[in-house]
């Protein structure tokens, strides 16, 4: 029963994120929109990630797997765009995260299932480009190259690639200065350097809060 319940968990958070991707994906009509003027000029600048979800979740279901929560994260960043055309910006940058997970042993009756937390270490270099939508509202998306600093832990490692969505909501002064706040979605090493046919992925939502100046 115990391993039945893990499952149907570990299903329903799986197709969570799968639809919620898609829904995002599915829509064209917001790049198909004309260009409109904008300020040029590159942007750097630093950020802070938290407020969400981090599962660890499979593609593929293992009998007898333990199933791992999220408990927590965080993430601290330094961030660079540059303008692309009229309405898309490159972005790119290197982040550091901490994830602390609950790790829910799948263990017969007579031996200790006691949960118990573990923790990741992440650095991260996120490809991405971002559609600026008007004047106050964008939205990003793109690849991330991760490096899982963990030696040993039960949690498959995450170093591969990545995918990332996200919209969000921003403001510059003349002075060049921008603040921003970023709701998106994560899946951690999608393409992992070292794959296994049930890796653990780790799948975060959260809400990102930066701040940038423009450059020139």
């Amino acid at each position: 029963m115990h391993l039945l319940e893990n499952t149907d968990i570990c299903f329903m958070k799986v197709s969570r994120y799968y639809l919620l991707f898609s829904l995002l994906l599915m829509s064209p009509s917001l790049f198909s929109q004309e260009d409109t003027p904008g300020k040029g000029g590159s942007k750097v600048g630093i950020y802070f990630a938290s407020f969400g979800d981090n599962p660890a979740l499979p593609f593929e279901m293992l009998v007898g797997a333990p199933s791992y929560s999220g408990a927590g994260f965080y993430t601290l960043g330094l961030s660079y765009a540059l303008p692309i055309s009229k309405r898309f910006d490159f972005e790119t940058g290197l982040s550091f995260s901490k994830h602390t997970l609950e790790v829910q042993p799948n263990l017969p009756p007579d031996m200790d299932d006691t949960p118990y937390e573990t923790t990741l270490h992440l650095f991260t270099v996120p490809l991405t480009v971002r559609l600026n939508l008007g004047r106050f509202f964008f939205l990003n998306g793109g690849a991330m190259l991760n490096m899982d600093t963990g030696l040993s832990n039960p949690v498959d490692n995450q170093s591969g690639i990545g995918a990332m969505l996200g919209f969000g909501l921003g403001y510059e002064f003349h002075s060049g200065i921008s603040f921003y706040i970023n709701p998106y979605m994560k899946a951690q090493g999608l393409l992992p350097f070292v794959p296994d046919q049930y890796n653990h992925h780790l799948m975060e939502t959260g809400i990102q809060f930066g701040v940038s100046y423009r450059l020139n």
